[in-house]
């Protein structure tokens, strides 16, 4: 048995699939397979089901699942123990994101790795605010973007941005400084599934109104395209606008304002991890430039 077994079979099971096993590791499909075969065969036992959909663990799969997992955290703190003080940074940090943060504030990020830390390579998942949280609980990612409060696993506050309200250029409160949320209740809504769904719904909560809510988006710019097409409105966080050419469209802030906190999550075995460090760190940097000067 040895370590890129253990790695190759830790990362299958997240996976759920050979080929995207691969990809995520930099191995063929084949080199894959081989791999899990070769450690069956070490230890005389069927660990995966394969089907037409993928592959799922065995019993015993799941037995060895948690001890291999335990094992890698264990190599990845020892190699962390021994690295020189002026060591420098390298591996693969995977992070998960959310639609919002993927059009803004990450991209800098990785402009500032690719400058400072030429051996790091940063491999970005992006999804809903549910798909990120579940990423980094089973591991797929190493750390991903969350909204505040979230009691499941590790933060770091990154920023604060507000919500806005996106309104067709002729919509009838065009010419009004703020809207309040309750005058939206009777237009098509757009909601976003991607950064920012749990807390319209939470502020909706809170004001005791409703949104007629039609469409249901991830896609960020299919949404600014659809106000602009008189679909319906939507409520988005500013961070998203600053990659967004403000034609057709406007932008009002809520009154009362209202804001949406985000922070970087991770799980407790991420903590003290060089990498996750530095792109704390990184971000927090580019976090506070954006408060400063905006993107």
């Amino acid at each position: 048995m040895t370590t890129t077994q253990i790695e190759v079979f830790v990362c299958v099971a997240k996976m759920k699939n050979f080929t995207r096993a691969g990809e995520t590791l930099g191995m063929t499909q084949s080199a894959v397979s081989h791999a899990i075969t070769n450690l069956e065969s070490d230890l005389n036992v069927k660990l995966f089901e394969r089907s037409r959909n993928g592959v799922t663990l065995t019993e015993i799969g799941e037995v060895v699942y948690v001890r291999m997992r335990t094992i890698l955290q264990e190599i990845n703190m020892i190699y962390n123990d021994v690295k020189p003080v002026k060591h420098v940074p390298q591996g693969v940090l995977r992070v998960g994101m959310l639609p919002s943060t993927a059009a803004s504030i990450v991209p800098k990020v990785m402009r500032l790795f690719a400058h400072e830390f030429p051996q790091v390579a940063i491999v970005l998942f992006e999804g809903t605010d549910d798909e990120v949280e579940n990423w980094i609980e089973n591991g797929i990612v190493d750390v991903g973007f969350v909204t505040l409060p979230n009691e499941q696993f590790n933060t770091v506050f990154i920023l604060q941005d507000e919500l806005c309200a996106i309104l067709p250029e002729n919509h009838p409160l065009k010419h009004d400084k703020n809207v309040a949320i309750k005058h939206l209740q009777s237009d098509f809504f757009i909601m976003s599934k991607g950064g920012c769904e749990p807390l319209i719904r939470s502020v909706m909560a809170k004001e005791g109104t409703s949104l007629c809510v039609q469409h249901e988006v991830n896609n960020l710019y299919t949404i600014v395209e659809m106000v602009k097409e008189g679909i319906g409105i939507t409520l988005m966080p500013s961070l998203a606008l600053g990659s967004i050419a403000p034609d057709g469209f406007s932008v009002k802030p809520l009154t009362p304002p209202v804001y949406r906190q985000l922070a970087l999550a991770f799980r407790n075995e991420m903590q003290g991890q060089l990498l996750l460090e530095l792109f704390v760190q990184k971000m927090k940097l580019v976090a506070l430039t954006y408060h400063i000067n905006g993107f």
